[in-house]
């Protein structure tokens, strides 16, 4: 038998092998730090347009004008018939989300009891890693959101 050097042996394979795998694994476990976060913010902005599509069904149902209070000081938003007659509340970190006035102002928010909106425009919604443009339309009171 003849023994010769042109091969590689098992150990210089298995450090090569190992090097490629260390070189390919780095950026799998990075990517999941990133959509979570991503994530979440899209969880919150869909929970706030579902909680503003139930103040609307809320003006149906009752058939009673339905006011959104939106307070970042105490970084809660509380749906309410009057002024001290509150009909939902709910809370929300105050360092991961910021409600920001755009062409309509926090305080107006409000749907008639047919469920139209009293005021059409957009409001902003800042969260950590993201930022948020709400919608409301005029006529059947239709609520978007989209990333910007």
């Amino acid at each position: 038998m003849i023994l010769t050097n042109k091969g590689f042996s098992l150990i210089e394979l298995l450090m090569v092998l190992s090097i490629v795998f260390l070189l390919l694994s780095l950026p799998i476990l990075q990517l999941p730090n990133l959509s979570k976060t991503s994530l979440e913010s899209d969880l919150l902005a869909q929970q706030i347009k579902d909680d503003f599509l139930y103040a609307q069904q809320i003006a149906m149902s009752y058939g009673r004008q339905v006011y959104i209070k939106v307070d970042n000081s105490k970084s809660k938003y509380i749906l309410r018939f009057a002024a001290f007659e509150p009909h939902f509340e709910r809370s929300y970190p105050k360092e991961t989300l910021v409600f920001q006035s755009g062409t309509l102002s926090l305080s107006s928010i409000a749907f008639f009891p047919n469920g139209h909106p009293i005021h059409s425009g957009t409001f902003f919604v800042q969260t950590e890693t993201e930022r948020y443009q709400f919608i409301i339309y005029l006529g059947k009171g239709m609520i978007s959101y989209k990333k910007i």
